[in-house]
C-alpha cells in the first residue's frame, strides 16, 4: 500500500508535469467588410474553413 504525505493536500500529491504539446497555429478572427460576417484568417492570410457549430434546441409538448 502506498503512503501519502499527510502535510500535502490530496490533489497536489496526484499532480504530474503536463505532456509536451504541438504549437497552435496562429489564427485571427476578422470582420469581412462586404458581408459583415466574421471570418478566420490563418498565418498566411487565407480564410480558414470552420466546422458548422449549430446550436441544438429541444422542445416538448
Amino acid at each position: 500500500m502506498e503512503t501519502r504525505d499527510l502535510g500535502a493536500p490530496w490533489g497536489v500529491t496526484r499532480m504530474a508535469p503536463y505532456a509536451e504539446t504541438d504549437p497552435v497555429p496562429l489564427r485571427s478572427p476578422v470582420i469581412d467588410p462586404e458581408t459583415q460576417i466574421a471570418v478566420v484568417i490563418d498565418e498566411r492570410g487565407r480564410t480558414v474553413e470552420l466546422h458548422d457549430h449549430r446550436t441544438s434546441s429541444s422542445t416538448s409538448n
